[in-house]
């Protein structure tokens, strides 16, 4: 996590906000601090969660190496982060980016590191190294009216594929994601791409929810919780009526805390369900996320305890 915390309403004017916008913000979708650095970089963001997962497991056998982004480019031209990953790991894993689905990249990493580790020839086919993170470099990147409020927060995600090994750990059930092409504009959709966005989005995630549910043979009903990306507060609210489930249903606490902070958001908050909650080994979680663009991703995890 960014070191850097700024109170919403101390970061405003240096992004460009009005008080009142940072007053909506605040009211409304819920966003308290952000953690942001207006000099550093993404590969001094990604760097320490790839060290501190690998010292954690001495003896993974890294055979892949994932980062998954949200921006087209993270980094200067002649720096690629999944290469400065690999050679922090130190073998020959390969290195490959990922960037296409915007918000939704973490769990497309997923997947593709489910299908390289499913090509590796030898029985045990290793690990693959997933990263996230990124900069919030510039206010156009960073604020989306009315919207959210972009953090930055990275994250490393050690996986292999699941055998007899599995039990009592997370596993990965099915996954889920379709793009809609007719707001492929992104942050330069006009106001009227965005007003239909905005209306449709709810379904548009209620329906990517159910075709991963039933991938996986399951419903709503089977879910401990849905683990979502940190928008803002509405969105997710708007999903839980469509559902008629409680408030609690999706996991939001890290919404005012954190912000939005590109593909990192569901892995930290994985991470804070299971130091805090506990992951159940005998239940299932709702993984989902939206992606500018626009990509909308779901996938079911059966809980566990990691490490």
């Amino acid at each position: 996590m960014e070191s850097s915390r700024w109170a919403l309403k101390d970061l405003a004017p240096r992004v460009g906000l009005t008080r009142v916008d940072a007053g909506v913000f605040r009211s409304v979708q819920g966003l308290r601090t952000i953690p942001w650095s207006p000099t550093g970089n993404t590969l001094e963001l990604i760097e320490p969660p790839v060290r501190a997962v690998l010292a954690r497991n001495p003896e993974a056998d890294v055979r892949h190496v994932l980062y998954a982004h949200t921006m087209p480019s993270t980094t200067p031209d002649d720096l690629n982060p999944a290469t400065y990953i690999r050679d922090i790991v130190g073998n020959q894993a390969t290195a490959t980016n990922i960037g296409q689905q915007a918000c939704v990249s973490g769990l497309a990493a997923l997947e593709v590191a489910d299908l390289l580790l499913a090509t590796d020839d030898s029985k045990d086919a290793g690990h693959a190294l997933i990263v996230t993170g990124e900069r919030a470099y510039h206010s156009d990147i960073q604020i989306t009216r009315g919207t959210h409020v972009m953090g930055e927060a990275g994250a490393a995600v050690l996986v292999r594929r699941s055998d007899e090994r599995s039990i009592a750990k997370p596993v990965l059930v099915s996954q889920a994601a379709r793009t809609f092409g007719r707001y492929s504009s992104g942050l330069r959709m006009n106001a009227q791409e965005l007003e239909q966005f905005g209306t449709e989005l709810t379904g548009l995630q209620v329906d990517v929810m159910h075709e991963a549910l039933s991938l996986a043979g399951a419903t709503f009903d089977d879910i401990e919780l849905i683990v979502p990306h940190n928008v803002n507060v509405p969105t997710w609210q708007a999903v839980t009526e469509r559902l008629g489930k409680p408030k609690d249903f999706v996991y939001l606490e890290n919404i005012p805390r954190y912000s939005h902070c590109f593909s990192s958001d569901i892995f930290l908050n994985l991470r804070d369900i299971h130091d805090t909650l506990t992951l159940r080994p005998d239940r299932l979680y709702l993984l989902a996320a939206v992606g500018i663009g626009s990509t909308v991703g779901a996938a079911v995890l059966r809980g566990g305890r990691w490490g």
